[in-house]
């Protein structure tokens, strides 16, 4: 009967989506839920990580600032207006070599069942728990976990609930770009 019953049952198991457990591609893992509810990654580059110079205000008010910007990449599906809708997460984390604090400056957007949400900043939290500079220093490994509380961007801003995001990320691999090696 113990056999039967897991013969049974063995198909429940194979059928689980490769998106309800963690996602690893060369070592970097990575997983997401929404409302304790798993983020459907695409396929195909499912994360992008990188450390780019965002442009500031041409009047000054906001400056230059580097970022590291990690790009969790969803499905796509039309809409029932016929538009394709990607869903993704993009997390931006303030970077300046020698200070990535406990408590870092951030953001998170996130696009999600055709709806804009954004970070609730009285709700959240980001954990930068290794920062580990590669030996050839034109690269950086980082692990990090976030918890934070996202609202729709609708008006009225309320008209839908809001979404508890979770992620880790472990062994993330960015890339210092060339402009940037030679000042650090």
């Amino acid at each position: 009967m113990k056999y039967v019953t897991l013969i049974l049952l063995l198909p429940l198991f194979i059928s689980q989506p490769a998106f309800a457990q963690d996602v690893c591609i060369d070592g970097q893992c990575f997983s997401t839920t929404l409302n304790d509810n798993s983020f459907r990654f695409r396929d195909y580059w499912p994360i992008n990580a990188s450390l780019s110079q965002q442009q500031g205000s041409m009047n000054g008010k906001k400056p230059n600032r580097t970022v590291i910007s990690l790009v969790l990449n969803g499905t796509t599906y039309e809409q029932s207006n016929g538009k394709p809708f990607c869903e993704g997460i993009q997390i931006e984390i303030a970077f300046e070599e020698g200070k990535l604090e406990a408590e870092p400056n951030y953001t998170v957007y996130l696009q999600y069942e055709s709806g804009l949400y954004t970070l609730n900043t009285e709700e959240g939290t980001l954990k930068i728990t290794s920062f580990k500079q590669e030996l050839d220093h034109r690269s950086f490994r980082l692990t990090a976990e976030i918890d934070c509380l996202m609202h729709s961007w609708c008006y009225p801003i309320y008209s839908k609930e809001e979404l508890q995001l979770k992620a880790k990320f472990s062994n993330i691999l960015i890339t210092i770009p060339d402009w940037m090696v030679a000042r650090i």
